[in-house]
């Protein structure tokens, strides 16, 4: 084999690497899973002041997540955003999620979350529409290492709680 042929054959299999990495992460960022941490029910108020999340891959796939975003919504108006920094995931595997939750109203926050909490465990009289809530998922990663790619979900907030706490595939021990 001569040095032209192995140096093309070099380069499309880094090329083809390149390729296969990006599109399995493309599959894993829509393919994430978020649950609770520590064997416990989801809580909204425990996520704002804990910052913890479990993050699962369900594939059998290795990807590189530039971040996840999970921000919360009143209406139209942004409540807060917890952010948690990017992880290289294994194929079938979950970890806890550590992000820093920011608010520009902390206390408005708290106050939503409580009632969102109290409509989710039906123990508590909720004073609020529940279904102005929502919540928006951001999976980050990149394709080819530069483009940016997001996986976006977008949830009412008791739905988000239910298919958290209903799935329970998705537990990271901290």
């Amino acid at each position: 084999m001569n040095r032209h042929t192995a140096v093309t054959i070099a380069a499309s299999v880094v090329i083809a690497g390149t390729l296969g990495f990006s599109a399995a992460s493309i599959v894993v960022a829509e393919s994430v899973e978020l649950g609770a941490t520590g064997g416990k029910d989801f809580s909204y108020f425990r996520l704002i002041h804990v910052g913890k999340i479990a993050v699962c891959n369900p594939t059998p796939l290795y990807a590189e997540i530039d971040g996840i975003n999970i921000s919360i919504y009143n209406r139209e108006d942004r409540v807060g955003q917890l952010a948690v920094p990017g992880m290289f995931m294994t194929p079938d595997s979950s970890y806890v999620g550590r992000g820093q939750f920011a608010s520009d109203s902390f206390n408005t926050a708290q106050y939503l979350m409580m009632h969102i909490d109290a409509a989710t465990n039906e123990n508590l009289p909720v004073r609020m529409d529940t279904n102005a809530v929502s919540v928006v998922t951001e999976v980050e990663t990149r394709i080819l290492g530069f483009v940016p790619y997001t996986a976006t979900k977008d949830y009412p907030a008791l739905d988000f709680v239910n298919s958290i706490n209903e799935n329970g595939a998705c537990v990271a021990q901290e």
